[in-house]
């Protein structure tokens, strides 16, 4: 899992994050029914635990795009670093 995070950080946190707001999103739509009915938010926790889900979703995705753009900028570097490399080789 740890080496999945490293090189592949977004379709990780994207997974995750896509599940945790089906989920939150599943618990919501009960909430969401009952008051259209009655007016009233009886599931209180409920109702938490459904906006609590879809935020840690939402954060979930973008601390995924935040590394993964991190993660190319490394990549680019390790490659310029090699290309520099050999190419100093080539010249001596």
């Amino acid at each position: 899992m740890s080496l999945f995070k490293d090189y592949k950080p977004l379709v990780l946190f994207a997974t995750i994050g896509i599940l945790l707001i089906l989920i939150g999103l599943a618990c919501g739509i009960t909430v969401v029914m009952d008051f259209l009915a009655t007016g009233l938010v009886e599931r209180f926790p409920t109702a938490l635990l459904a906006v609590a889900l879809v935020i840690s979703g939402m954060l979930s995705l973008a601390c995924g795009l935040i590394l993964d753009t991190t993660v190319k900028g490394y990549r680019k570097q390790y490659e310029l670093e090699i290309l520099r490399a050999s190419s100093h080789r080539i010249a001596e």
